[in-house]
């Protein structure tokens, strides 16, 4: 079983479109088999776990062109990943919601991505003095923190300099105050 006890596969979904590229990983749907279903109860796709194992984000590394990357709740992700893809510099929309093995390290990696528009780091909660490369999101419109118990409020200095910010969420943020 993966982690989370949800046996489905992880799959890698791409999607080009004439002024994006984006490509996220999802829990495929369960649905009864059909004629033609691949091993995996699925139409054969290709892509089924592509990401499993230490050097999955290594096959992403020369998409350059790439703009999203939305990784939610893959458990197995960690900072060597990320650093498999740091020359990913297009990136404007990143997702790395609830990756319980990411820490600081993996926020330095991307910290040179300049491009970035919004930042999701819900559930992150390994990142802890990783927030302090979050100043180096000069562009950042959209930056989400929810769910990270370690955010205090002397965190929130290195957010000062941001100043494209349009929107921030703190949700669940305990040690927070006014």
């Amino acid at each position: 079983l993966l982690a989370g006890g949800d046996p489905r596969p992880l799959v890698l979904q791409a999607h080009q479109g004439a002024m994006r590229r984006a490509i996220r990983l999802v829990r495929p749907r369960v649905r009864r088999r059909r004629p033609g279903d691949g091993p995996h109860g699925g139409p054969c796709r290709g892509a089924q776990g592509l990401l499993r194992g230490p050097r999955g984000l290594f096959h992403l590394r020369n998409l350059l062109s790439l703009q999203k990357l939305w990784m939610s709740e893959c458990a197995l992700i960690t900072d060597e990943g990320i650093s498999h893809i740091q020359a990913l510099s297009n990136i404007t929309n990143l997702s790395i919601h609830h990756l319980p093995l990411l820490t600081e390290k993996s926020i330095e990696y991307i910290s040179p991505w300049t491009k970035m528009l919004k930042l999701d780091l819900c559930e992150s909660d390994g990142i802890k003095d990783g927030v302090r490369f979050l100043a180096s999101f000069l562009n950042l419109k959209e930056l989400d923190l929810s769910g990270n118990s370690f955010l205090t409020d002397d965190h929130l200095k290195y957010l000062s300099h941001l100043s494209h910010l349009e929107a921030i969420e703190f949700f669940d943020c305990p040690n927070l105050t006014d």
